[in-house]
């Protein structure tokens, strides 16, 4: 039986469960919850269970007449504390990275929570830059440029600032290409962006086809310039939001973004999205 059929099962037998009671029961007494907390998320996504606003609980529907007793007999009344939530989330999420049981939370000051708040912005730099080298790589496999052309466009990227004008990566050579990269990650464990998210992705891809006035290539040479947007995926619910935004972004401004399939001749006048992850 697979864990999914499992979480189901369990609530079937006592409805309104946590995510660590699942896990405990399924997966035994101080197993990382990260398992359980990414199938009962897919599962509700699907219709098949419903969670509670935090602290969240599982559940499944009793059967009941209409959907107002439904919820009085699946979802007792509780009085969130805000604060001892929180205090949960941080403590739960750093037991399941580190696989320990203790409380994190007391150790910090806010002084400390600033650090770490600073620690996480470099963090996602860190991702992009990683994710911006990955592309690097791919885009001049499948120009099949020269040594010393990868070796230029390599440089270029370690001698950009993150806060940088310009496009992620721009080679000016004999292929010309310019190329942005995102390292989106869909929140919530949801499978789509945020708006916010969509409204950037909107923003680099009209840069690609329109140019940028801080770039150094001028709006009439643009048209000789390969186009890429190169983005980071970790697992399928990032996958299945990459594909939801070109399928969108298509609709509504015609076909201006294609996935690469590495089948077609490439055309200045689309942009090429490459999905790059890491190799293990």
């Amino acid at each position: 039986m697979g864990i999914k059929e499992q979480i189901l099962q369990e609530l079937k037998v006592k409805n309104h469960q946590s995510d660590r009671e699942l896990t405990d029961h399924i997966l035994g007494v101080e197993t990382a919850q990260q398992a359980i907390n990414a199938a009962c998320r897919q599962l509700a996504l699907a219709g098949k269970l419903k969670r509670t606003a935090p602290p969240i609980k599982n559940y499944i529907d009793c059967g009941c007449a209409s959907a107002q007793t439904a919820l009085s007999c699946t979802t007792p009344t509780v009085q969130v504390e805000r604060g001892l939530y929180l205090k949960k989330e941080f403590n739960d999420f750093w037991n399941d990275f580190w696989k320990t049981d203790k409380d994190y939370y007391s150790d910090f000051s806010l002084e400390k929570l600033s650090q770490l708040k600073m620690a996480v912005t470099n963090i996602n730099n860190l991702i992009t830059y990683e994710t911006t080298i990955m592309a690097g790589k791919l885009i001049c496999d499948i120009l099949e440029l020269n040594e010393r052309d990868r070796t230029e466009i390599e440089k270029s990227i370690q001698s950009t600032s993150a806060n940088s004008n310009g496009f992620d990566i721009e080679y000016h050579g004999e292929f010309p290409f310019i190329c942005e990269v995102k390292a989106n990650i869909p929140s919530g464990g949801k499978d789509v962006f945020g708006a916010q998210q969509i409204n950037q992705l909107n923003k680099d891809v009209f840069s690609l086809l329109n140019g940028k006035s801080k770039s150094v290539i001028k709006l009439d040479a643009l048209s000789n310039y390969h186009k890429f947007l190169c983005m980071y995926c970790n697992d399928v619910k990032t996958s299945n939001a990459i594909g939801r935004f070109v399928k969108s972004f298509n609709h509504k401004h015609g076909n201006s973004i294609e996935i690469w399939s590495g089948q077609d001749p490439l055309k200045k006048d689309k942009v090429y999205l490459f999905i790059v992850k890491e190799e293990v």
